[in-house]
């Protein structure tokens, strides 16, 4: 694991929330790292630890989502809510261009077609640069076995707009035909088993105890068939 997750961890060692999607970070992390150089301008939709995370190891990282407004040597965070893309009227346009987009855990959150914030994301990419998109996939194995018991496998709608949940996932073929009709060009996909079941409630504590029962979900989404594995990660390049 690199250094800056690991610091991570111990920033916020009772975090079931960083513990659950860890597998996630550090597969981000390393396709950050092992395609880019530290020149890079980098923009992390949504600011997290992890965002401070690719700080420590970039020279400067920007950020985007509900936060007020900020700046520092090491990056600026802008106020912009995505679902304001429905309308390009809307669209900030005072925002710098970015060789990388780091769109991770975010579009499933979106109520807006993924058609008119892939198109914003576009706009404020350099000339071949990359977006990173990471979101679960909606037929994984778990969601199917839901539904032949007549479950939902998706939650309801919450009533905090911050934070609604998911009000749509997507399939491979749905995003990679938004990402074409939005200007990508698809470089690498992969399904992912990319988090850790023994702490799938996110509840935080001071002992943080795994759910050993749950640890068998991950042996079995690493042994699965990939179209049936909970995660999705795009590469794509602004054509």
């Amino acid at each position: 694991m690199h250094i800056e997750l690991q610091e991570m961890l111990k920033k916020n060692p009772c975090s079931g929330y960083i513990r659950y999607h860890m597998p996630r970070y550090v597969s981000l992390f390393d396709t950050v790292c092992n395609y880019y150089n530290n020149e890079i301008s980098i923009l992390d939709i949504g600011r997290s630890p992890f965002t401070e995370a690719l700080i420590s190891r970039f020279r400067a990282v920007d950020s985007l989502g509900f936060d007020s407004e900020k700046s520092s040597n090491r990056g600026d965070h802008y106020n912009f809510d995505l679902n304001n893309c429905r309308d390009t009227e809307l669209w900030r346009k005072d925002l710098p261009k970015y060789d990388v987009v780091v769109f991770s855990e975010v579009i499933e959150h979106l109520y807006i077609s993924p058609n008119q914030v892939l198109a914003f994301l576009n706009a404020i990419l350099k000339k071949g640069g990359v977006l990173l998109l990471q979101t679960p996939n909606a037929v994984a194995l778990h969601k199917r076995v839901r539904m032949v018991f007549g479950k939902n496998p998706y939650e309801l709608i919450r009533e905090n707009h911050k934070n609604p949940g998911h009000y749509r996932e997507y399939t491979y073929s749905e995003l990679a035909s938004y990402l074409k009709n939005s200007g990508f060009k698809i470089e690498h996909f992969i399904y992912e088993n990319y988090f850790d079941y023994q702490y799938s409630d996110h509840s935080d504590s001071s002992r943080l105890i795994k759910d050993v029962k749950r640890k068998a979900f991950n042996y079995i989404f690493s042994v699965l068939p990939s179209s049936l594995k909970p995660g999705m990660f795009f590469c794509a390049r602004k054509m």
